[in-house]
């Protein structure tokens, strides 16, 4: 479980964290991921040929992975419709309670982490995409 200050060293690593994940694609996959909305199905189509299932990734070897992949994600939304990383850490009962999220007064939170999973078990190649365009729209 993270705390407060946790978070915030998340939030100050972010970009280090995308480098490094653009460091362990392949070049040919991480010359496309320029945080545009189309650059989320080069991301997803990674994560499906990795991943058979959500529960692939949520193992505890794979952690680094959907970190860096949902800060990927996390970044994209902002960089294109605006928000701030944000975790609600006050109320156990809340969905994503924990879990680092994007929020803005312009569009719903949304949760990269989940749009990960949720990719991997839906695994249409544009999932994400579909959600983080949904996302712009509405900041408009």
């Amino acid at each position: 479980m993270i705390d407060k200050d946790g978070f915030e060293a998340w939030v100050m690593f972010v970009d280090d964290t995308i480098a490094q994940l653009l460091s362990e694609l392949p070049e040919d996959t991480s010359q496309q991921l320029n945080f545009t909305p189309e650059s989320l199905d080069v991301l997803e189509g990674w994560l499906l040929s990795k991943y058979d299932s959500p529960h692939a990734i949520l193992q505890p070897s794979e952690n680094w992975y959907i970190d860096r992949a949902s800060k990927y994600v996390g970044e994209t939304i902002r960089r294109n419709a605006g928000g701030e990383w944000a975790i609600n850490l006050d109320d156990p009962s809340y969905a994503y309670y924990g879990v680092p999220e994007i929020r803005s007064e312009r569009f719903s939170t949304e949760c990269p982490a989940s749009l990960v999973t949720a990719s991997l078990d839906r695994r249409r190649g544009n999932f994400i995409r579909t959600i983080v365009e949904n996302i712009i729209r509405e900041s408009r």
